[in-house]
């Protein structure tokens, strides 16, 4: 019997561990079968479903299992219910947090899923599968005489649900889920890890409040794994640890073997409590090599009232003293903010905004809420939350703010990815909007976005000139047109290496100024940094004569009166040369 587990992500740089412990797991235990065995394969949900059908197809496999989640459900359904029309006799079981909570429902509304495996899939599917490798035909009478652990299907028009499996309590026995081919061709992929499973914390609207059981790989068995993604000189790691600090000297010993280890290459990504980061792990960070690590905080409001009824305990001043001492490590900081959260109106969600854009992050995130199943905020009625039915069922309204609010941060959701987050335009940041425009950064955006949405900017898709253009527009009608260019025209040239000027831009490079500097290199030097010396130095002076502008600004990037010059060289990135 062939078992064909299916792992369908968001994008294509992204990987699904889910899938490869399944499959690893299930080969373990069909060892004994030589007529059984499992693979996995992995499919995007850009692609066509066509061809997620036909590739499945073509497995010709008895069993298909299917990884859910909220991004991919509706893609996933698709495809099982056509797939069960070709191969009527296959055996269709789905798992994963989407339909692990409510799945009576899913299986009465499709009739397609044989089964559904709730719980930690290494121990309820692999038990599933292996009672279906004996007689898949006779699965259902099979599986309701054995009460197969965290199973649930229809039987004889019953609903049918067994007891989860007790979790996995030594992640150590868990398989290494990539293979050396696979870390070999990871490219510009993003390939997950997981050294922990729950989360310590309760938050009322996250999934990982229903597995307040905490378990730890050991830290020579995490050390010896991420060994395996240094030495293949892997991009970026993303640990998916819901707290990676929950153990706060198990964290100091990972992070220090892995700055031990450090190729220069690889970089790791965690989600950590900022309440729980020690001294010491702040150290440990500021002796780590620029971009080694990336620290991802949610930090979901600043309402007090808030926190309160999401059961975030830790008032958000303990988490900003601790965010401010982290940014002294220099590492990249990427926070969240959540919108619909209860008793967070238009106006507070506003003070929630403007108390995290002061902490200047390199990334915020604004999300939307989201009204998980199995997660207690579905049953706070009090609320009156209004939301989408279908996935990501979104929050669309409640009680403290409305559809049309919600819409205006959904669009200055949009602006902070594709002007602040990007590093677009970076004189949008907090402390620039408040010394440059006397403006506080809520205000500011919703100003725009206002000013944008009666352009119709929302409807297409925008090329980065055309970016440049809608924030030149909207500054010069509000404030000072002179010094407004001047924002826009520095980061307009340090984004771009273009050779063609758009109309609006006024201040234009000095061909013949950038000549002569060109030729100084003794001058030039004086005022380069070590790492823009060594990038100059690499090329020869024809490349630095096609790929550079040198270019008199009348004010500087904080709104000062100024008649600097700045030289921009364009290599893989911008390096910027600032002289008198």
């Amino acid at each position: 019997m062939k078992t064909v587990i299916v792992g369908i992500n968001s994008k294509y740089i992204h990987t699904m561990l889910s899938v490869r412990y399944l499959a690893a797991s299930l080969n373990e235990s069909l060892q004994s079968s030589a007529d059984s065995f499992c693979v996995y394969r992995e499919f995007s949900v850009n692609m066509s479903a066509d061809s997620v059908l036909e590739s499945l197809y073509s497995e010709n496999a008895e069993v298909y299992c299917f990884s859910t989640y909220i991004f991919n459900v509706d893609f996933v359904l698709r495809i099982v219910r056509n797939l069960k029309k070709l191969k009527p006799d296959s055996v269709i079981i789905l798992g994963g947090p989407e339909v692990t909570y409510e799945n009576e429902a899913i299986l009465r509304q499709n009739p397609e899923i044989d089964f559904i495996s709730c719980g930690e899939g290494e121990v309820s599917l692999t038990t599933l599968v292996n009672s279906l490798a004996e007689t898949p035909l006779l699965s259902k009478e099979k599986i309701f005489a054995e009460k197969t652990c965290g199973t649930a299907f229809i039987y004889n028009n019953m609903y049918i649900s067994f007891p989860f499996a007790l979790p996995i309590c030594d992640l150590d026995t868990l398989p290494f889920p990539y293979t050396d081919e696979e870390l070999d061709d990871a490219g510009t992929k993003i390939l997950y890890y997981e050294s922990s499973r729950g989360c310590p914390f309760g938050c009322s609207y996250c999934l990982s409040s229903a597995d307040t059981h905490v378990r730890f790989k050991s830290v020579e068995k995490t050390c010896e794994e991420l060994d395996k993604f240094i030495s293949h000189n892997v991009r970026l790691v993303k640990f998916i640890d819901r707290t990676y600090n929950a153990d706060r000297e198990r964290a100091e010993k990972i992070v220090s073997y892995i700055i031990g280890r450090d190729n220069g290459v690889t970089s790791f990504h965690f989600e950590v409590a900022p309440w729980l980061v020690t001294d010491k792990f702040i150290e440990l960070l500021k002796s780590a090599r620029d971009g080694l690590f990336q620290l991802e905080i949610g930090i979901q409001s600043t309402n007090p009232e808030t926190l309160a009824a999401i059961n975030r305990k830790v008032p958000f001043e303990k988490v900003r003293e601790s965010i401010l001492k982290l940014k002294e490590a220099d590492v990249h900081i990427h926070v969240d903010l959540i919108a619909g959260l209860p008793f967070e109106d238009f106006p507070t969600f506003g003070k929630s905004f403007d108390e995290v854009m002061e902490l200047e992050c390199d990334c915020l995130q604004l999300g939307f809420l989201k009204m998980l199943k199995g997660t207690q905020i579905t049953h706070q009625d009090e609320h009156e939350y209004i939301y989408e039915d279908n996935s990501p069922y979104q929050v669309l309204a409640n009680k403290y703010i409305s559809y049309p609010q919600l819409c205006k941060l959904e669009k200055i959701a949009q602006i902070l990815d594709l002007y602040l987050n990007s590093g677009l335009c970076e004189f949008m940041s907090a402390s620039k909007l408040k010394k440059i425009f006397g403006v506080a950064p809520f205000e500011f955006y919703c100003g725009f976005a206002d000013w944008l949405n009666e352009r119709k900017f929302f409807e297409v898709l925008h090329s980065t000139v055309s970016l440049f253009e809608f924030i030149h527009d909207f500054l010069v009608s509000r404030y000072d047109p002179v010094l407004c260019e001047s924002l826009v025209a520095f980061d307009y040239y340090r984004f771009t290496g273009s050779s063609t000027f758009p109309e609006w831009l006024k201040t234009l490079p000095d061909k013949e100024g950038c000549l002569e500097i060109l030729n100084n290199e003794t001058v030039l030097y004086s005022y380069m940094d070590e790492k823009t010396r060594e990038i100059f130095d690499s090329m020869d002076k024809k490349h630095w004569f096609r790929k550079s502008r040198l270019v008199k600004f009348i004010f500087d990037q904080n709104g000062e009166k100024t008649a600097s010059k700045t030289l921009f060289l364009y290599d893989k990135e911008t390096f910027t040369v600032f002289l008198p």
